[in-house]
């Protein structure tokens, strides 16, 4: 679990670096391997956007992990259920 709590965070970093002043359009689909100490790891990331605000999922292999955020002025996410 705190893998993928990793893997969202880490996704979530890299799509959301460029804020500009129109909120970046982050959604969409994205295949992903990740290479771990327990080997090659495969995850799809999912977003969806409105506005500032988005929610999506990481699934994989492990589970399903949502997640839900806010990206006015400084960009946050949280763990969803």
């Amino acid at each position: 679990m705190r893998g993928q709590i990793a893997l969202v965070g880490g996704m979530l970093s890299v799509a959301l670096v460029t804020v500009m002043a129109q909120p970046p359009n982050i959604a969409g689909t994205w295949n992903m391997t990740f290479n771990t100490d327990q080997g090659s790891q495969s995850a799809t990331l999912t977003i969806e956007q409105d506005g500032e605000t988005f929610s999506g999922s990481v699934s994989g292999d492990q589970g399903e992990i949502s997640f839900d955020g806010y990206g006015g002025g400084d960009w946050t996410a949280t763990r969803g259920g």
